[in-house]
């Protein structure tokens, strides 16, 4: 039987669209880094940084919370199709996707909830937070930020990633919303009848 993918091509792909992305996502950053340094020094320092990650975290923590919500609700819907392609009526099926409309209303409901707690989160640990961020970033630790560091912290998944743990837990956070939607979708396969009724 044939492959219906072939893995290689596909992580040559994945290679391929990550640098043309780095490359489109450069001037943004320079933009955003030019933004924040109201001094216009070509750094930025401490005072600058704190008003660059409270934007990072607005902006970054509505973006996951988006991003996480629909791939949730594609998972659904997925299973949604999946399920009503073995109705032989459309009502049935039309039933199957009435009834989980209000549980993806309600798991987008809850990693909302969850995103917006860890933006509350860092608003109360902002200092401890944007400290830690600060000497993440700063790879020369010469105690500012120049553009190179910015440029190179943004376009690496794994610094990202740790400047994003740094900021507000999203590791966490995600772990935290992913085992809630796996539970509600365990609930929902072992009792079928119970989520019609909720």
């Amino acid at each position: 039987m044939p492959l219906m993918f072939d893995r290689e091509a596909m992580m040559a792909k994945a290679a391929e669209f990550k640098a043309e992305l780095q490359e489109k996502v450069k001037p943004i950053l320079e933009r955003s880094f030019n933004h924040h340094d109201t001094k216009q020094n070509g750094v930025l320092d401490v005072e600058e940084a704190a008003v660059f990650f409270s934007h990072f975290v607005a902006e970054e923590g509505e973006f996951l919370s988006f991003c996480i919500a629909n791939q949730v609700k594609i998972g659904i819907e997925a299973s949604s199709q999946m399920l009503t392609s073995m109705f032989e009526d459309d009502t049935a099926a039309e039933d199957s996707k009435a009834t989980l409309a209000p549980h993806i209303e309600a798991m987008v409901a809850m990693i909302n909830s969850k995103f917006k707690e860890a933006g509350e989160d860092y608003k109360a640990n902002k200092a401890e937070r944007d400290a830690k961020a600060f000497t993440l970033m700063d790879l020369n630790g010469d105690g500012t930020l120049q553009k190179e560091e910015f440029i190179q912290t943004f376009t690496d998944d794994v610094k990202m990633k740790s400047i994003m743990d740094a900021c507000f837990d999203s590791a966490k956070v995600t772990q935290e919303v992913m085992q809630v939607v796996q539970a509600k979708q365990k609930e929902a396969r072992e009792n079928p009848d119970g989520c019609k009724q909720q």
